[in-house]
């Protein structure tokens, strides 16, 4: 469950997106052909983060960047930003309700201000 509620699900799917990277980024940089250790050392952050019991943390609404995907009844990605952590997570809306989590990972504060600038910040711990 999120900080608000919300019920949050994992797909097995996601596993391979999330924690997976490339041996050659500067070549191949969208491959997963090898597990991303540190993001697995960081796997335990992901549910306190999403049920805010981390502080620090925000909780951010970032619309779609497709326009006709915005008109979707539901509502746009959540993003969970530890700044101190330079950590994010990401959560996609499901049609009927709920989030699934989509990946997790270290990004430069710049990188973040960018997310959240598109995006209404929902909550704060």
């Amino acid at each position: 469950m999120s900080h608000d509620g919300e019920e949050v699900k994992f797909f097995a799917d996601r596993y391979h997106h999330a924690f997976r990277t490339s041996s050659d980024r500067a070549r191949r940089a969208y491959s997963k052909g090898v597990v991303a250790r540190e993001r697995l050392e960081r796997l335990r952050w992901i549910r306190p983060i999403i049920e805010g019991k981390v502080a620090g943390v925000e909780c951010w609404e970032v619309p779609k960047k497709v326009p006709e995907e915005a008109h979707r009844p539901f509502p746009g990605k959540r993003l969970y930003v530890s700044w101190s952590l330079d950590y994010l997570i990401w959560l996609e809306p499901l049609s009927n309700g709920g989030f699934k989590f989509s990946t997790a990972y270290l990004a430069p504060h710049a990188e973040i201000a960018r997310y959240t600038t598109r995006g209404r910040k929902l909550w704060a711990s």
